[in-house]
């Protein structure tokens, strides 16, 4: 399964994005801004591809087995070798101080223009909708990437 993360707005605090599996939109997300020098659980993870994993350890994974159960939570959705960061997850929340780096999921969203730290909402009903698609490839032994293309500089003219 091959999952496109397409950037399209950049503020000063947060990123906006529209999650594709293949040519189909799914989400909108929302993560940090992007920082030349990285700012520790401030910055955005560098485009790429990345590959997905279940993560079944960590703190996050502990409150999603108790918050969806076991019957729908197998772990985390875990981007495996981002250079420079850890521990980076797709997963729920509402603005960018909820993201530390992870890539946040929504069905609504704001803009940069309103919300200078962003914001995204409907999230858990987002995730509970798009978490199964990739968990059960993940499941059935099937490989996940994620391709992160910074469309935003495209756009607004922002030279990196």
């Amino acid at each position: 399964m091959k999952l496109k993360l397409l950037r399209f707005s950049t503020g000063k605090e947060s990123t906006y994005g529209a999650l594709y599996i293949g040519d189909e939109f799914q989400c909108f997300t929302l993560e940090n801004a992007y920082h030349e020098v990285k700012v520790l659980k401030n910055t955005r993870i560098p485009e790429g591809k990345y590959k997905i994993t279940l993560r079944k350890k960590g703190g996050y994974n502990t409150r999603y087995l108790s918050k969806f159960g076991d019957s729908f939570h197998k772990g985390m959705l875990y981007l495996n070798d981002v250079d420079n960061f850890k521990l980076i997850l797709i997963h729920t929340g509402n603005k960018a101080d909820h993201t530390d780096g992870c890539i946040l999921v929504a069905n609504t969203i704001g803009t940069n223009n309103t919300f200078t730290d962003g914001f995204i909402g409907d999230s858990t009903n987002c995730y509970r909708k798009l978490y199964p698609k990739i968990r059960d490839v993940l499941l059935d032994g099937e490989e996940v990437t994620i391709e992160i293309v910074d469309y935003d500089k495209k756009i607004e003219g922002v030279v990196r």
